[in-house]
């Protein structure tokens, strides 16, 4: 199995300190939270791992299976004049699919989503649970190898954030796709396999050695 390993990195960006002697890896296939007061810290794990940010000190390495793994992320922000099927079309364009392949992939994640009656409406217009919920699922209707994904859960309805989080662990546990994500919402916590904990830009904790479905199911049951 592949991994994503972070070796004594140290990002400084802009004369500031943003992350300090990190290590910890990351499983092929697991569902991985990253948590802490910081968004700029949270957010620059996630940078790095996708190459939008070079470590300063020490390195991140992305080695999973799949020699050519595709990403995908809400990170990069949305066309506002697009509209929201015209955005979700763009990862499968850059992928390949054809007309056909992406409007059957587009049905399936606004269905699953609940995105069907907003798909012709330009993402500028949307509301903020929409765009949060449609920049989630551009960031998986290309069936990526490797998820990155911000924060979303505070824009949403803990019901609806639940039903995103089951469909992330089931490709994480379906699909082996590595999923990394930043979450503080408590409430979600037992869907990860690991939780990286960071504070005062170092590694607080690590913890988690796989889903507890125990723990998990009180969850479902809202």
């Amino acid at each position: 199995m592949g991994e994503i390993v972070f070796k004594d990195l140290t990002l400084k960006e802009k004369g500031k300190l943003l992350l300090e002697e990190l290590n910890f890896s990351i499983g092929e296939g697991e569902l991985f939270m990253i948590k802490g007061p910081s968004a700029a810290q949270n957010k620059a794990v996630l940078r790095l791992i996708q190459g939008f940010a070079t470590p300063s000190l020490g390195s991140v390495k992305v080695e999973l299976e799949e020699q050519n793994f595709s990403v995908g992320s809400n990170l990069v922000p949305f066309l506002g004049e697009l509209t929201a099927k015209q955005s979700l079309a763009l990862p499968l364009i850059a992928r390949g699919y054809s007309k056909v392949e992406s409007d059957n992939k587009i049905y399936e994640i606004a269905k699953y989503f609940s995105l069907e009656e907003v798909m012709d409406i330009q993402v500028k217009d949307l509301a903020k649970e929409e765009k949060a919920l449609l920049g989630v699922a551009k960031a998986v209707v290309a069936e990526p190898s490797l998820v990155l994904l911000e924060e979303f859960s505070p824009y949403l309805d803990h019901k609806v954030a639940v039903l995103v989080m089951t469909y992330l662990h089931e490709i994480s546990v379906d699909f082996e796709v590595t999923v990394v994500m930043v979450e503080n919402d408590r409430r979600l916590h037992p869907f990860a396999a690991k939780i990286l904990h960071l504070e005062d830009k170092r590694i607080k904790d690590l913890v988690g050695e796989g889903v507890d479905l125990n723990k998990l199911m009180p969850f479902l049951k809202i």
